[in-house]
This record gives C-alpha cells, structure tokens and sequence, in this order.
C-alpha cells in the first residue's frame, strides 16, 4: 500500500519496474487497494458512502494540494533486491490531482515518511528522554481518535491532548505541511491549534470550542518501538520503577551474554519435499556446566531455553538471589509454558516485588533471544537512519515470552526449530507482530512477512550459491513493492511451473565445466502474474532475454542446504578439478533458451548430466530449484567435479551443477 505517494504507471515504467509487475500492483490494489489507486479507491468510497469528499474533511484550509506535492517529491520502495529513489533519477511522478482528502489519508497512513517520522520521535524522546516507545492503550487509542475527528471536523479551532502520542503525531503532521499549529499560537483564524497538558499548570484556550477528552483507564502496552541496534530500550517503555529498569537492563545484557556464543546451522533434508522446509539447529557451543547449581535453577533453566550452559544457570542465580522459597516457587509457575500459553490476556497476580522479578525474567529471556537471532537477520536494505523496529512487550504481558518459550521447547525436544517458526519470532521482534506459531497447524515454507516492516528470506531479493547466505533474511523499512502477501502479511513459496523437460540418451565423454554463454538473472514475482490458482512467491529465471521458466525458492534454499552440496575441498585454486570424466549429456543455455531441458532417462543407468554454470550463482540458484522441484537427484559442485559426479553415481544417475 505504501509503494509511493500516488504514483501513477508511467512514473513505474520510469523507474525500471516491468510490465509485469505493474500489471500485478494494478490487479493487488483492485483487491486491497495500494497507493496506484488511490484515486479511484477514494471515489469508490465516496459513491458507497453517497457523501461528497467535502462530507468528510469539513476543516477548511487544512490541505493546500499544490504543498503537499512539493512534500513528496520522489519515492523509494525495494525492488529488484535493491533500494530504488527516483531523486536520482530523472523522473517525474504523476500525483493524479489528488483531492484534499485524499492528501490527508497519504500524510496519516505513509507512516515510513521520513520527515514525520523523524519529528513523531524527536518530540517523544525530549519529553520522555528514552528512545523507545509503546503501543497506545485503550485510553490512548480513544484520544487519537477524537483528535482525528477533530482534525476532519470544523466544529473545533482548539485540541487539548493529554497523551505524549497524540501530540507527537500532531507534530508530525505539522511537520508534513498539514495546517495545524502546536505552539502557542495561530498562523490564521479558524487554524486548529493543538497543546499538551505537561505537568505543569495547564490553561485551555478560551477563544474558541475546545476538544478534551481523557477516557478508559490505562493497559498493558504490547508493541514498542525502539532503535534498530538498541533493542534493549524497550525496557524503558515498561512501566517499572527506576530502579528495576535498572535490573531489567543489566539481566538483558546477562541474557544477550549467555547468547553470544551460540550459532544456528542451516539445514534441510533430501530429496525436496513441498511437506518439509529449511530447518535451524545450535551449532557447537562451548560454556559447559563446571559448577554445581541448585536443582531449582536446573528446572528454570529448562523453561524458556533451548539448552543449559552455565551463563544461563549463573544468570538465574543472580535473578533469584535474595528472593525466598515463595517468591521462587511463584515465577516457576508463571514461567511455564502452560501458564503463559493461557494468561496471554492477563497479568502475573503478583506484588510489586514479584512483578520486578517477573520482568527481570522477561528481560534476562528477552535479551537471549535477541542476541540469538540478530545474526540471522541482515540490515544492509534498511534505508532510514537510524532506523526503527517495533517488539511485542508490556507490564505483564505474557505473550512474547510464551513464544520464547514455545521456541525453546522445539528446539530442545526435536534439535531443531523449521524456518516458519524463526520468521514468526522475527516478525515479532521487529514488526511487533501478534501471532503465535501454532507446530500442529501452522503452514509450512513461510518465506516472508510483509507490513510496513518486513522479514524476507534473504534468497528472494538476492538469489546466491553460498548456503551461508541462504538462511538469512533481509529485514527492510520500504514495501517491496512487487510482492503481494495474503491477508495477514504472509507470503508463501509456490511452485514452480513453465519449464518443459524432455530425456536424454547416455552419450559417454569427458567434459571440461565451463560457466553460461549469456547473462543470467533472478528475480521473484507472485505466480498469480503468470497464472492462476497457484498464489505464493516464485523465482522467475532469465537467461539472456529469454523467460526460462519459474521455480520455487524452497526447492532451490533446500538443494542448496542439504547433502546435495559438495562443501569445498581444496585450499588453493590449483589445485581446483574442472574436468567431468563419463558425463552422458551437457544442459547449455540454448536448452535453458528452448524451455525444454535435458533429464535423466527413467531406464537409463549410469547416466550424469552437466549443467554449465560455474561462476554464475543466478544460474546455479536456479538449476537447482528447477531440478531439485522435480525430484532429480543432484549434486552441487563447488571446486571438484569429480567428487559431485561420485555423488550422483551413488544413485547410478543424476544431474551435476558444475
């Protein structure tokens, strides 16, 4: 939805997209609506509502359209697995002659505009003085909404705000040239003026009606915003006394400690299987238990973590240290996965006291997980500085720490944790998302969650043969504008399809591999641009100008991750084997070109392929989606050919990606 302030489809040809994937932003925003259509979109709404545009923003002059373009000047977006800014460009973007209304919708809803973003959080920082901040509350959210009708209507020329929030998203909309004032006093007669109740002694302004309303009663925040490379703010948007934020922070560096060490392998199994998908395991870890601890910490330990090393144990005895029998046996039951699972909705029934060692637990747990996965994600698509991220987090919220725990558990009782689950507990930690990763029902072969941040695997914006890279993902703070998720932000691998494959005859010789005759690239698109009933993300391969066909990144991530991949062998480049003794048949760029390519015939015994890629990751990323989908047996040669031909002679057949 937040492709760029109505651009219009010549301004996209302009930039670079293809027609393709204009066609599919065009038919997405029919569906849910994105900025392309926001033209049409509004009047739709207008007819359905039989109220003219003047109906709903009766504030006059608090839109002047010619400003607001000049507001908006150029857009940015991910494309292409790489950040596009039309300001450097020499294009012009085509606003459509939007209405005010429509204008206004563009300022409240783009919330990834850098400017209003910059002055929502500069004003929040002076007054609050930490960095992070949290989800509204009931009360809250029913300010926001008075002030928006204010905003609309033309009844009210004063808005008194009682909440940090409110008065920050003022400023913010300031800031975007919207005609309202936050200082002291007015531009014109008739501007809105908006004020904070701080805690000095407050006056409402007598010249004119004045909205003013406080209602609800405070909750549990959930999501929190916080600085990309300081996670650990969040504890500063908790509402806990200073000295156990205090605690809160030294217990999440104990946490992130305990974490630093520990790694996550990459693995998946073979052959590709549709019911089965990359999974994560702990790689070796030293910090083995030395010491003697109490059995009690034992049990604690085994509650939230996926293992128990003696930073853990020692962390825990720190957390407990002081507290009596009672105490300790009160947050073992509220840090059981049972507990935690049912009580999403309430708070701990604990004192003050035990509420500070319940959130120092959190912290402690929070702080592990966080050091955990940050390495799995990669920032270098992140446009804003600095750039901001939200967590899911409150006083007594139970919901994040029971999918730590849930997380934990998996890892601990199978050794290994599928990459679905890891991107639902990355979409939680940087998109604040709520929802919880259900083993039993929850679909498989997730590659993406999209919002106004978004968690991609990292293969779908820069396709790789390095299988370090193939289990990571891109977290970004721009839409990427040609993929479209279902509903709920998900976004699934589909299969894979226009690629015809025809068998080959043995023809034994010894073959030198070389790399392609023609460029090769890679780009992911949604399979509904090519045909229905197979909605999902693929990976459209070219070779030269030509459509080879598509793929599904699943097939191609697990080839790579499994025993397919021949690990490199040789240190020195002399010593590299390209030569391929007994090859039956060599796949070249004009069968790619032809879409038709070789396989092994169903009678045939000892009979190998080569595909001649060496040198080109596109080309071997996508020869092993496309033969890896349709259950080829492979194998991936890195520096010795001859070790991945004796791979495929296990089986008496298959195909090597030279």
């Amino acid at each position: 939805m937040s492709v760029a302030a109505t651009l219009g489809p010549r301004s996209l040809i302009q930039l670079g997209i293809s027609l393709t994937d204009i066609a599919q932003i065009y038919k997405i925003g029919k569906k849910i609506g994105n900025w392309i259509m926001i033209r049409s979109n509004d009047q739709d709404l207008f007819e359905t509502l039989l109220e003219d545009p003047e109906a709903l923003l009766k504030r006059k002059g608090l839109i002047e359209p010619a400003r607001m373009e000049s507001m908006f000047p150029h857009a940015k977006f991910i494309y292409d697995g790489d950040k596009q800014d039309s300001s450097k460009k020499d294009v012009k973007i085509e606003h459509g002659e939007l209405r005010p209304f429509s204008w206004l919708m563009v300022v409240i809803v783009r919330g990834i505009y850098t400017e209003s973003l910059a002055a929502f959080r500069k004003v929040w920082k002076d007054k609050v003085g930490v960095d992070a901040y949290p989800e509204l509350n009931p009360a809250e959210k029913n300010e926001m909404a008075e002030f928006l009708l204010c905003l609309m209507g033309n009844t009210s020329v004063s808005f008194t705000c009682f909440s940090l929030a409110t008065y920050s998203v003022a400023r913010a909309l300031e800031k975007c040239k919207v005609f309202i004032s936050t200082k002291e006093k007015r531009s014109f007669e008739g501007q809105l003026l908006v004020t904070y109740v701080s805690d000095r002694p407050h006056t409402a302004h007598g010249d004119g009606p004045c909205c003013m309303r406080l209602r609800a009663t405070e909750s549990r925040a959930q999501i929190v915003s916080f600085p990309l490379d300081n996670p650990m703010s969040m504890v500063q948007a908790t509402r806990a006394e200073r000295h156990i934020t205090n605690q809160m922070e030294s217990f999440w560096d104990t946490g992130a400690r305990a974490a630093k060490d520990i790694t996550f392998v990459c693995t998946a199994e073979y052959p590709y299987s549709t019911k089965n998908e990359v999974q994560y395991s702990l790689g070796e870890f030293s910090n083995a238990c030395a010491l003697r601890f109490d059995p009690y910490l034992m049990a604690m330990a085994g509650k939230a973590f996926p293992l128990i090393n003696q930073s853990i144990l020692k962390g825990l005895e720190d957390l407990v240290k002081g507290y009596d029998g009672i105490a300790k046996a009160w947050l073992e039951t509220h840090a059981g996965l049972e507990y935690l699972l049912k009580s999403q909705t309430e708070s701990p029934d604990g004192d003050q006291k035990l509420m500070g060692l319940w959130l120092c637990y959190q912290a402690f747990v929070f702080g592990f997980y966080y050091r955990l996965l940050e390495p799995l994600t990669s920032h270098e698509l992140v446009s804003n500085t600095p750039a901001y991220f939200c967590g899911l987090w409150g006083h007594g919220s139970t919901t994040f720490l029971a999918m730590c725990s849930q997380f934990g558990k998996e890892l601990k009782t199978n050794n290994k944790v599928g990459r679905t689950h890891v991107l639902y507990m990355l979409a939680t930690m940087y998109a604040g998302r709520n929802k919880t990763f259900l083993p039993d029902s929850s679909r498989i072969n997730l590659v993406g969650v999209l919002g106004s941040t978004s968690i991609l695997t990292r293969t779908l914006l820069r396709p790789s043969d390095n299988p370090e890279d193939l289990g990571k993902f891109f977290l970004l703070d721009l839409p990427a504008i040609h993929l479209a998720p279902n509903e709920e932000g998900e976004l699934y691998a589909a299969a894979g399809h226009g690629l015809e494959y025809r068998l080959c005859e043995a023809r034994r010789r010894d073959v030198e591999a070389t790399g392609p005759s023609e460029k090769w690239t890679v780009y992911s698109s949604m399979s509904t641009a090519f045909r229905e009933g197979n909605h999902g993300v693929v990976m459209a391969a070219r070779c030269g100008e030509r459509l080879v066909g598509c793929f599904s990144p699943a097939a191609a991530d697990a080839i790579f991750l499994s025993e397919a991949y021949c690990h490199r062998r040789h240190e020195n480049d002399e010593e590299i084997n390209l030569m391929a003794s007994s090859v039956s048949f060599e796949i070249s760029d004009k069968d790619w070109q032809d879409g038709c390519v070789k396989r092994v015939g169903g009678d045939e015994d000892e009979t190998f392929g080569l595909v001649h890629s060496r040198g080109c990751p596109p080309m071997r990323y996508a020869t092993a989606g496309f033969y890896g989908e349709i259950g080829e047996e492979l194998a991936i040669s890195t520096d010795d050919i001859d070790i991945a031909i004796g791979r495929v002679q296990l089986a008496n057949c298959g195909i090597v990606i030279a």
